[in-house]
């Protein structure tokens, strides 16, 4: 693929297929942590330890993960061949901050593991609009969010943040936590009006269950759709 051309668009995927790709790499990393609710991720041992020997010894190539002071709204960003985290942020005692790095580290991963290639450094590339270019180093940025992308967030960052939700917060596993607390694997809302209120009830009984904050928990049992709106009472509450 020639990665210079304005043309090229980024590969269309599937949710399957992310989820596909998280679980391969958790299956190299901890492939106890889909199966055990006690098991934590450690983020530090995976983006520094793990991923840059991972992509070296299955695709060849060399990645470089650093800690840099940026700004305030930046947790992180990504280059070909270099993932930048927040040092500021990464080292706090804060917790929302630790855990929306629990979060950017697998969404930063994602670039540097799939989308290494729309960032080899041109000015002709098409990504330019989504494109730092501070010092002439084209990057990928990760800003404060969470799980729910914007319609207008571009194709790299929607797939990059589905990946780390997956990542994070597996559906099997998201599912044993469910059983644990409620005995069921799936929640069905019959009041649409307090829909919103009742899946953040259910995220803060799930929190203790995953290192992350409540926000992206709430959108995983969304997006998975293990509590949904249903006006049926006697609906299962079995998940297809």
């Amino acid at each position: 693929m020639d990665n210079h051309n304005c043309g090229v668009k980024p590969e269309r995927k599937t949710k399957e297929e992310i989820e596909n790709e998280a679980h391969e790499i958790l299956h190299y990393y901890r492939p106890d942590y889909l199966s055990d609710l006690s098991v934590n991720m450690d983020p530090y041992d995976f983006i520094i330890e793990f991923l840059p020997e991972h992509i070296r010894k299955t695709e060849n190539r060399q990645l470089e993960v650093v800690f840099e002071m940026l700004d305030e709204d930046l947790a992180g960003y990504t280059q070909y061949g270099k993932v930048a985290l927040n040092k500021t942020k990464f080292d706090s005692n804060n917790e929302v901050y630790q855990r929306m790095m629990n979060f950017t580290i697998p969404h930063e991963a994602y670039h540097a593991s799939f989308h290494y290639r729309y960032l080899i450094p041109t000015s002709q590339s098409f990504l330019t609009p989504f494109l730092n270019t501070t010092n002439k180093l084209e990057k990928i940025k990760t800003l404060y969010r969470d799980l729910h992308s914007p319609k207008n967030t571009n194709l790299f960052c929607t797939q990059a943040n589905y990946f780390a939700g997956c990542f994070t917060i597996p559906k099997n596993r998201l599912i044993k936590a469910l059983l644990e607390v409620y005995g069921k694997s799936c929640i069905a809302s019959r009041d649409n009006f307090d829909f919103n209120c009742k899946i953040l009830k259910i995220a803060k009984q799930l929190q203790g269950f995953f290192d992350m904050n409540l926000e992206p928990i709430k959108i995983a049992l969304e997006q998975y759709g293990l509590v949904k709106f249903n006006e049926n009472e006697e609906e299962s509450y079995i998940c297809d």
